[in-house]
């Protein structure tokens, strides 16, 4: 870290700067290292897609097997409400059926308890 005098009036403290510890030689063209430093990246971007493309193919696996999971529980609750409707109608029938009977049952016993 080098000191360097502040040659401003408006200050007349010392200012503290520090030279950077090597240049970035990934930006200079003329540096060896920079095809490598490109060339790394861009296997590095590769890598990231390949994954990337994994991730998106396993949820696009995931979303297909959850939609059938929602399908399948759509059609059971659809045959689970018709059976239902099924059950109430024939409930509605035998207590109709039932009331029927009871009411011709008190009718006839009425009208035979009349004549005897």
């Amino acid at each position: 870290m080098a000191i360097v005098e502040s040659r401003t009036r408006s200050s007349s403290l010392p200012v503290l700067i520090s030279p950077p510890d090597s240049p970035p030689h990934f930006l200079l063209s003329s540096h060896p290292d920079s095809l490598d430093r490109g060339r790394s990246l861009s296997d590095e971007f590769q890598l990231h897609s390949a994954i990337l493309s994994l991730i998106i193919a396993e949820l696009k696996a995931l979303c297909e097997k959850l939609h059938r999971q929602v399908s399948t529980a759509e059609e059971e609750k659809y045959d689970l409400e018709v059976r239902l409707q099924n059950q109430d109608a024939e409930v509605r029938d035998w207590t109709a059926n039932s009331l029927i009977t009871y009411l011709r049952t008190y009718i006839l016993l009425t009208f035979y308890t009349q004549q005897s």
